[in-house]
């Protein structure tokens, strides 16, 4: 009994190991993919093409160009301080000036420069 349990118990082991080598190998490839993706790359292909009756391969090569959402993805997982989305504010840093001068900039784009976007302080000289 104690000797099956072992036995089991290492057919485990060895099938959880092959498991893990899978997975490993699938992602070496899906990363080797996504790099070639986000740098672009060629590839040798074949077009087959019937003329008259018969079947002809012709040989060719495809390339891909980079793909900016792939390069991206890429260095936002590989370099995460450089590529994140959300950028930290520190307190001291001024984005409220900042902000309301491009909403201004934007409303007297659109509107003009002779009235005040809504909200915004009046200073009575």
């Amino acid at each position: 009994m104690v000797n099956r349990k072992k036995s089991e118990a290492s057919s485990l082991l060895a099938r959880a190991s092959e498991i893990n080598e899978w997975k490993k190998k699938a992602d070496d490839k899906v990363e080797r993919s996504l790099f070639e993706r986000a740098v672009g790359c060629t590839t040798p292909d074949c077009q087959v093409n019937v003329i008259d009756r018969e079947v002809v391969i012709t040989p060719l090569t495809k390339h891909y160009p980079p793909d900016v959402t792939a390069a991206k993805f890429w260095l936002m997982n590989r370099k995460r301080k450089e590529w994140k989305e959300k950028w930290e504010v520190e307190a001291g840093d001024n984005f409220t000036g900042l902000l309301g001068s491009v909403i201004a900039e934007v409303w007297d784009k659109l509107n003009g420069p002779s009235k005040p976007p809504p909200g915004a302080e009046v200073d009575d000289e």
